[in-house]
């Protein structure tokens, strides 16, 4: 991502950090994910304006008529060449309880449960990378799948 250009709370990621490519990209991979949630389940709220909801990485809160509990879900438009990328310190701090990775220009996407994949990286530590901003992450690699 690139650097805020606020640190107020904004309705939208153009807001923070600006409209340019990469921003561009985050909205699209918000949309085309909002599309298919309300294609397949009962209840589909967007928080993109909830900034509490926003900080928690509830990008989405999501839910079928018969289940007792609705499920909350962050998106990154990160997927590309069927790898993705996961900032540790990011997926340990939220609360989400699935993760998507979607390439907005394909349509492709990897979704999996975010607990799942904090035990996975603990389990193999040793592939765990530092990037310039010594941020720690996690590359990933995954299968064919597509929303579009």
């Amino acid at each position: 991502m690139s650097k805020r250009i606020t640190n107020k709370w904004t309705k939208d990621v153009r807001g923070a950090f600006g409209d340019n490519a990469q921003t561009q990209k985050g909205m699209k991979a918000e949309e085309i994910v909002y599309n298919y949630l309300k294609s397949y389940y009962d209840y589909v709220e967007w928080n993109v304006d909830n900034s509490k909801e926003q900080n928690l990485g509830h990008d989405f809160t999501f839910k079928k008529k018969d289940w007792k509990n609705s499920y909350t879900l962050d998106v990154k438009g990160n997927l590309k060449d069927k790898k993705f990328f996961v900032y540790i310190d990011e997926i340990k701090k939220k609360t989400n309880h699935r993760m998507l990775h979607i390439d907005p220009d394909t349509g492709y996407a990897v979704e999996y449960d975010r607990g799942s994949m904090i035990r996975y990286i603990e389990l193999n530590k040793h592939l765990i990378r530092t990037d310039k901003n010594n941020k720690r992450y996690f590359i990933c690699l995954t299968y064919d799948h597509t929303l579009k």
